[in-house]
């Protein structure tokens, strides 16, 4: 695998950071209460479904879009919570 090839595999990861990001504060405003534990649990399930998918064998290029689509999971949640942590840290 090549630099580029690896680099490119986790680009839905970062899309799925930049928009959660994004959006994060107006998420955070709409929903004060746990919101620690729902974005939180959405970047669990992001990292279960990746560990899932190494698991069963679904990382070959035939079925490219279940990584894709669990890498874009885990990046929004990742991205979700990083603002609520931030925040914390500067309170």
């Amino acid at each position: 695998m090549l630099t580029f090839e690896a680099g490119m595999l986790f680009a839905p990861t970062n899309v799925g950071f930049l928009v959660a990001s994004l959006s994060a504060s107006k998420f955070i405003k709409h929903i004060v209460q746990k919101t620690l534990i729902l974005v939180m649990s959405n970047y669990g399930i992001g990292l279960v479904l990746l560990v899932a998918l190494v698991l069963f064998g679904a990382y070959d290029h035939r079925q490219s879009h279940w990584m894709i689509s669990a890498l874009l999971v885990f990046g929004f949640g990742q991205g979700l919570s990083m603002t609520p942590l931030l925040m914390l840290c500067w309170v």
